[in-house]
């Protein structure tokens, strides 16, 4: 997947999510899929990762950079999701934490983490062993956890036992794939109806209900004894 930065004139492209959004994500074949994503879907998604990047910056303490998924890599299979990304990296978002705002068929998403090609995930399976707890109470209680960032859904934070931090802890040490996510979603009928100052006021309180992950895989990334978590409210 390559990815683009900070896309020219991307502010004023938002209008809101409608109809066309999801049936591009719909669409059956890979040529169609991938054109439908370039006109309906792509343009909103530069929009939203442009004007929420000085805000998650803020949140962050650092500067984070946005950019918009562009599937280079598939040539066959269409991509049942795509998204933007936000990482405090200037070359990429993939080896690094990030948080990322995303579109299904299903509905539109956010997640905060670190996938396969991270290269300290052995480290943050160290910090997710001994913080999964603090981190578990400082989140949302229907935030879903997940060991696949391409997955349509997880555990709820309400459920998130013991034996699954293990669990997601060893996937992190262990599996060529394993990833750490935690999202939080919307229902495409939800979104449908929102305006959008609406979606953008929501999805940025939701990406800053995220930032505990992003937080505790950046001391990871740094190889820092974790900082203490603040319980959700």
């Amino acid at each position: 997947m390559n990815a683009t930065s900070r896309p020219n004139g991307a502010a004023s492209a938002f209008g809101g999510w409608d109809g066309q959004a999801f049936e591009a994500m719909e669409v059956p074949d890979f040529a169609g899929r991938m054109e439908a994503i370039r006109w309906h879907v792509r343009p909103r998604l530069e929009a939203i990762a442009e004007m929420l990047a000085p805000a998650l910056s803020e949140r962050a303490g650092e500067v984070l950079y946005p950019y918009v998924a562009q599937h280079a890599r598939r040539t066959v299979n269409p991509p049942d999701e795509t998204w933007c990304a936000w990482s405090p990296s200037p070359r990429g978002y993939k080896k690094h934490p990030h948080l990322e705002l995303g579109i299904s068929a299903r509905g539109v998403f956010v997640q905060a983490g670190a996938i396969y090609e991270a290269p300290f995930r052995a480290t943050l399976a160290d910090l997710l062993s001994r913080q999964g707890q603090a981190l578990r109470e400082a989140l949302p209680p229907q935030a879903e956890w997940k060991d696949d960032h391409l997955a349509p859904s997880g555990v709820p934070t309400a459920r998130l036992s013991r034996e699954d931090l293990a669990r997601l802890a060893a996937g992190l040490r262990r599996k060529s794939r394993g990833d750490l996510m935690v999202a939080l979603s919307w229902p495409r009928e939800a979104v449908l109806g929102m305006s959008p100052e609406a979606f953008l006021q929501q999805a940025l309180e939701a990406l800053s209900r995220l930032m505990p992950v992003y937080r505790l895989v950046r001391q990871a990334q740094r190889g820092a004894a974790p900082a203490r978590l603040p319980s959700q409210e």
